[in-house]
């Protein structure tokens, strides 16, 4: 089970929002994730970066209409 710890939402240019996130999973020490998302309509495209991995995230609008902290709240549920 994933616990969101800390959450900083920043928004850039052109509608590109930020959002670093800090996760402790069971057993484990606290881990950061970024998310990069726009602010317009339907999430996506949405990328998440954990160290240096970059992943795609498949289908966003599963998780949410809108890219922000609920979203990234039903990410990790």
């Amino acid at each position: 089970m994933a616990l969101v710890r800390e959450m900083t939402m920043r928004t850039g240019i052109a509608g590109q929002r930020t959002i670093d996130v800090k996760v402790e999973y069971s057993g484990a020490g606290p881990d950061r994730y970024t998310f990069v998302g726009t602010v317009y309509g339907e999430p996506g495209p949405v990328v998440m970066v954990h160290g240096t991995t970059q992943t795609f995230v498949h289908d966003p609008a599963r998780f949410g209409d809108l890219f922000g902290s609920d979203w990234v709240l039903r990410f990790f549920e």
